[in-house]
């Protein structure tokens, strides 16, 4: 009785054993893609299919193509969303590229006033803006904050100096009195009370 194997590999052991077995040389012969084993005088009868078998391999073959669409249905669908993602994705770009151009033509029209308003939102942290946006509207602003920093400094030595006049226009034991009491000063002013007062005292010529 013939065998079927799979590989020439399980045939070959398969025949080798039963040649040894039965004392009978085998033979390996390939039928399509299958190895069968015969012994020495044995032929290959080639069993013609049944007609259940013929009905059973084509509902095989049916539901097998049935399967195949489905999967090349579901690829297509895949494909068709990703295709989708990346035009929608493309388009959301476009979209925010065009929003920011307009932001930015819009910036550039605003009046002196308005961009010293916004320059005083950024300075208070006060603007909500997402990054691209910020990226556009920080250098229009750039010069206005220059001259805000500009007249912040020039407005703080006005103060200092002011002060510098008050502490120097007061009596020592004042001044003693306010040192006591400098905690809460600012530094900057904090120091210029002390030249003032070691300038009462007279430790030192200058202020």
């Amino acid at each position: 009785m013939s065998e079927i194997f799979n590989s020439f590999k399980e045939a070959s052991s398969f025949a080798k054993s039963k040649s040894i077995e039965l004392g009978v040389l085998h033979k390996i012969i390939k039928i399509d893609n299958k190895w069968t084993v015969l012994s020495k005088d044995e032929k290959f009868i080639k069993k013609e299919p049944t007609k259940e078998e013929i009905d059973l391999r084509k509902k095989v073959q049916a539901l097998e193509e049935r399967i195949e669409a489905f999967e090349s249905a579901q690829r297509r669908e895949e494909e068709r969303a990703k295709r989708e993602r990346e035009e929608n994705k493309l388009k959301a770009e476009q979209e925010r590229k065009d929003y920011l151009q307009r932001q930015k033509e819009t910036y550039l029209s605003f009046s002196s006033e308005k961009l010293t308003e916004l320059s005083l939102s950024y300075l208070a942290d006060d603007l909500s803006l997402e990054d691209d946006e910020f990226q556009i509207l920080l250098p229009i602003l750039r010069p206005c904050l220059e001259s805000l920093r500009e007249e912040a400094e020039k407005d703080r030595l006005d103060f200092l100096n002011e002060r510098k006049e008050y502490y120097l226009s007061l009596q020592e034991d004042v001044l003693d009195k306010l040192w006591l009491e400098s905690d809460g000063l600012s530094e900057s002013e904090k120091e210029m009370l002390r030249r003032a007062l070691r300038h009462k005292k007279g430790w030192t010529q200058v202020p």
